[in-house]
């Protein structure tokens, strides 16, 4: 085996598969036994979560990425498109039964942790994507928890890219093809083709030719 030396760490060359869990040490193993079914663990339960999500919502030959748990209600109303990626923890939520659908066209990639809550309806576009933690809110309860929502549609275009930690606020009923939305931005009104835009409230800073 071959050593290099990267600054102050000493690393031991061998096969990709085996540095990523194992330091190449004896007194290693015990944690390259636990790491080694901790990892086939999570496949099988990717392979779970997989066959209950795509055998309850609608789609055709789907053949995306599916990376873990997805917490979802009203499979119904729910349609994926064709290889999509689709990170863990998702959320899709609808506040009330008379909820419209959540159209997810192909080749959109949804990262983790994003929740979705398509209430009033929401459509996303082709080769659009969602960094992890953005949240897009299709209705409003006001200032009262209580009081009952209101659900606007949002349909959000094609080739969008929607940065990390940013919110899509009911007030937005429409995002433009090729748009940019900067990390941690709140979109509180529609946003035009091409434009970029960043801040909360999120304001067009750019638009693209």
């Amino acid at each position: 085996m071959e050593e290099t030396k990267l600054g102050t760490c000493t690393t031991i060359l061998f096969p990709k598969e085996m540095r990523k869990y194992w330091n190449g040490k004896a007194c290693g193993l015990p944690a390259l036994i636990c790491l080694s079914i901790k990892v086939l663990f999570r496949k099988v339960q990717r392979l779970y979560y997989k066959f209950e999500f795509l055998t309850n919502v609608n789609h055709t030959d789907w053949g995306g990425y599916f990376s873990g748990r997805i917490s979802y209600v009203f499979p119904s109303c729910i349609t994926i498109g064709k290889n999509t990626y689709l990170g863990k923890n998702i959320s899709f939520y609808a506040e009330n039964t008379n909820v419209r659908k959540l159209v997810i066209k192909d080749g959109v990639s949804i990262n983790d942790f994003c929740e979705l809550d398509f209430s009033g309806g929401l459509i996303i576009g082709k080769d659009s994507h969602l960094a992890s933690h953005c949240s897009i809110l299709t209705h409003t309860h006001g200032y009262d928890y209580k009081s009952p929502p209101v659900a606007k549609p949002i349909v959000i275009g094609e080739h969008v890219f929607i940065g990390k930690n940013s919110v899509i606020l009911y007030n937005c009923s429409k995002i433009g093809n090729n748009a940019v939305i900067g990390s941690g931005s709140v979109v509180t009104k529609d946003v035009p083709e091409n434009a970029v835009v960043a801040g909360n409230p999120a304001k067009i800073i750019k638009i693209l030719s």
